[in-house]
């Protein structure tokens, strides 16, 4: 009698896809053979921004997204998106292209029905639109900062200066002029990657504290909206890369630092996932960035890596830190 066979993962022998028929890097693995049956499988993975050329296949292809988010296109038609647990049937001789998103990885095991004689055609690069070019002006802001933006700055100076004393004060303050707990959160996170993970957790715990004896007083603070994220196979370091050439900083196309760990460090938590987080605008992160400093610092000038999304910010940073 024949027994179950299991292929680990591991035991998959890779080949890396063909340069002249793939833009991009993936790499695909032939699975075993189905007995008494014409079919043949692979699964193909495609790294962040990896697509096929134009392709046609003799008796048509099946698609089964196994991991990520990518896109496909058929001759003619809108590119669409395809993710996790998605089936794509390519008919006969239909002209198409499939990869990875733009900024995600994507799996996907294809089926060859009739496989001896399923033929590829293989045909032109995809010339996939540009990309729009970046658009600062939707990130700036050219109206005076509100009361509640106001109340950013203390909460981000005194959580990096470990004041938790003032700080209980001042997250009060934030609260009472309509930051949300989330919002508040979401300063510290942003904190974390200036001031360090023990300020940020320390701000939470303070944030926790104020919290507890405020409902016991009979409030209750509103949690606001929570942060949105891309999905999480997205390559954040070319995310990072792109929100710094929105911020047209040099910084997107050089190594920060010389140095490969604080480069990925910088590109992909700080400027890919965290400025993803959409509960924080940047100008908002702006402020608890640079006031952090005046605390953290000892008065010294934010560093090289600031933008200005609020156009008399710089103009009014003394007066702002004076509130501190």
């Amino acid at each position: 009698m024949a027994e179950q066979t299991v292929t680990s993962y591991n035991q998959h022998q890779w080949t890396a896809a063909p340069r002249e028929h793939f833009s991009g890097a993936a790499r695909f693995a032939r699975l075993p053979e189905i007995p008494n049956s014409p079919n043949a499988s692979a699964i193909v993975e495609f790294e962040a921004g990896a697509i096929t050329d134009w392709h046609t296949h003799s008796h048509g292809q099946y698609l089964i997204v196994t991991e990520g988010e990518g896109r496909t296109q058929e001759w003619g038609k809108p590119v669409r998106i395809i993710k996790k647990g998605d089936v794509v049937w390519c008919p006969p001789n239909v002209k198409h292209w499939h990869g990875a998103g733009e900024h995600t990885a994507m799996s996907h095991i294809a089926v060859s029905p009739q496989a001896a004689d399923n033929k590829p055609t293989w045909l032109e690069r995809v010339q996939l639109p540009p990309t729009a070019a970046p658009d600062m002006a939707k990130h700036r802001q050219t109206t005076p900062l509100s009361a509640k933006q106001l109340a950013i700055v203390p909460i981000a100076a005194l959580s990096a200066a470990g004041d938790s004393g003032r700080l209980k004060t001042a997250i009060e303050r934030g609260l009472e002029r309509g930051l949300t707990v989330n919002e508040i959160q979401e300063i510290f996170t942003h904190q974390s990657a200036y001031a360090g993970f023990p300020r940020a957790l320390n701000g939470m715990n303070t944030l926790q504290a104020v919290l507890k004896e405020r409902q016991a007083r009979g409030i209750r603070d509103p949690q606001g909206k929570a942060a949105a994220t891309p999905p999480d196979n997205t390559d954040y370091y070319a995310l990072g890369r792109q929100t710094l050439q929105t911020l047209g900083s040099p910084a997107a196309d050089s190594v920060i630092a010389s140095h490969e760990g604080i480069d990925r460090a910088l590109k992909a938590h700080l400027f890919g996932y965290l400025f993803a987080r959409d509960n924080l605008n940047y100008v908002n992160r702006e402020l608890g960035y640079r006031f952090h400093h005046r605390r953290a610092g000892q008065g010294r000038r934010p560093t090289t890596l600031t933008f200005g999304h609020h156009p008399t910010l710089g103009r009014e940073q003394s007066t702002i830190a004076a509130r501190v």
